[in-house]
């Protein structure tokens, strides 16, 4: 299988973002299909959002950057849903690990070297820790490393001071 090139990926940012996402957004907002200024916008204002300043108004060149714009451009169009909000909060926290958990889902859910058997109780790497109740025993444990973290963090600075 021929691995894609770093052009062969522009092309297909630029189509996606083009053909699904723009339109998407474009139909949510109001904005006229072919608003180049509008659409440079919002590019810009993903980066900015997400810390990426040395992309201005251009294409994503990377796929950090891509699913950002993407995940951006989903939330823009549905802005109700709840989902799509706390991925969007979750990408501007940090959109490189957002990106290499969601290519971590995505490779757990289609590869057959995986049993659906042993991931069946484990929250996959994009979800929310809490969805899940604790139990007894894991809330009792949290509860003592947040204490002896917070009792780490506020002990004096002299104990600390070898002088």
């Amino acid at each position: 299988m021929k691995r894609r090139t770093r052009a062969d990926k522009a092309h297909l940012y630029r189509v996606k973002f083009q053909t699904e996402l723009w339109p998407a957004v474009a139909q949510a907002r109001g904005y006229q299909l072919r608003d180049e200024v509008t659409r440079r916008d919002l590019r810009a204002q993903c980066w900015e959002q997400v810390g990426v300043p040395h992309l201005g108004e251009s294409m994503p060149t990377t796929d950090a950057e891509f699913t950002a714009l993407a995940t951006y451009c989903r939330h823009l169009a549905d802005p109700e849903n709840i989902t799509l909000s706390m991925a969007w909060d979750n990408c501007r926290a940090d959109y490189i690990a957002f990106n290499k958990s969601r290519q971590a889902d995505h490779h757990q859910s289609h590869s057959s070297h995986y049993s659906r058997r042993s991931y069946r109780d484990r929250p996959t790497a994009a979800s929310n820790p809490l969805d899940k109740p604790l139990t007894r025993k894991e809330a009792t444990h949290r509860l003592i490393k947040m204490r002896a973290s917070a009792k780490a963090n506020h002990e004096p600075a002299d104990d600390l001071c070898p002088f």
